[in-house]
This record gives C-alpha cells, structure tokens and sequence, in this order.
C-alpha cells in the first residue's frame, strides 16, 4: 500500500503529472533516447482503440516511458485579448512509479493509452494545476532552455514560467534578457507592444 512507497522518491516529493496521450505517441518515449529501433517495438504494443472514443476503429499505442528523460515540458495557449500565444513551460524529468501504482493511475484515466510520468523540475503541483492551460502537455527531449527562449523570441510567443521556485534568470540555461525587452518594460511588455 501507500505506507511503502519510497517517501524519497521525486514523485512523492515534488507530485507528477501524467503525460497520458490520447492513443498515439511519438514510439520512441518508449525508451530512453538512443535505444533501437527493435527494443522501441519491443516495449510497445498497438491495442484495439475505443469504439467510442475514435469511431471507426484503429489502434492506439501502449507503452510506459521510462525513468531518466530530461527535458521540457510545456503548453502552448492562445489569448485572444492580447492576440498572442504564450508557451508555458519548465524542466522536467520522467519518472518511473511502482507497478501497481503505475497500473492504478493508467485505470484512472485510459490504460490503452501512453503514459509518461514527468515531474516538473521548479513547479509546484498546485501550480501546475493552477496556470497551464487543459488538454495535452509536450516535452521534448535535447532542446535547450536558451533555444527555446530565443524561439519564443523569434516569433512573439511569451515565454511563461510563473513557478515560484524558478529564478527569473538562471546563468548558463537561460538566454540572457534581450536589451530591448528590458528598455519596453520586460519580455511581456515588449511583445505585447510589438504584436499589436
């Protein structure tokens, strides 16, 4: 039962978030980056999909990602007030659960299903629950904070981090703020001067 789960452990320390994928994923969260393309097949399996779910029928794909995966996680959203889009992201790591825990929380939702188990690095839960928007999180393995934040620099997208426990800027992860940003009042201010 619960008295035995390692109290140590990422995910009882910090939470996770179930990345459970509505039947498809990309095959090679089956392992971890750099596995064969045979041991990838051999630790997934294609499930008949829910009639009701994708009429018509098909297969979803069945796998647990494993333990060990850095990377980012996040969410892309849209705000039509200020007419941008915003990625709301953190670090993030997989993790791998007791098998019947693991078991019990794909019953929650849709065994069938992919599930990777990820905790993120500077969010809390009740932040996690709080600010990114519904529906499927991304995470995306071997793609630096910097890259990404020059990204969201390239295309006016807001890079949004609201977790408290993340420092505004981290020397040699983050990208340093843009001159520009910091004369207009910070990336926020910036970008939304710029998209309108």
């Amino acid at each position: 039962g619960v008295k035995k789960l390692d109290r140590k452990a990422d995910y009882c320390t910090k939470g996770l978030v179930d990345g459970d994928n509505s039947g498809s994923a990309s095959f090679d969260w089956a392992q971890k980056p750099g596995a064969s393309v045979k041991k990838i097949m051999d630790s997934i399996s294609l499930p008949l999909a829910e009639a009701d779910y994708f009429p018509g029928g098909g297969n979803a794909v069945n796998f647990m990602t494993p333990a060990g995966i850095e990377g980012l996680a996040a969410r892309l959203a849209y705000s039509s007030t200020s007419g941008l889009f915003s990625m709301i992201w953190d670090e993030a790591v997989t993790t791998e659960l007791p098998a019947k825990l693991a078991r019990a929380m794909c019953e929650l939702t849709t065994p069938i299903w992919p599930h990777t188990f990820v905790v993120p690095k500077y969010a809390s839960m009740v932040e996690y629950k709080q600010y990114p928007p519904a529906n499927h999180f991304h995470m995306t393995w071997n793609l630096p904070v910097a890259r990404m934040q020059h990204w969201t620099d390239l295309t006016g997208v807001l890079s949004v981090t609201p977790w408290a426990a993340r420092p505004k800027f981290i020397e040699g992860v983050d990208r340093p703020l843009p001159l520009v940003h910091l004369l207009n009042g910070g990336e926020a201010a910036f970008k939304l001067l710029s998209g309108k």
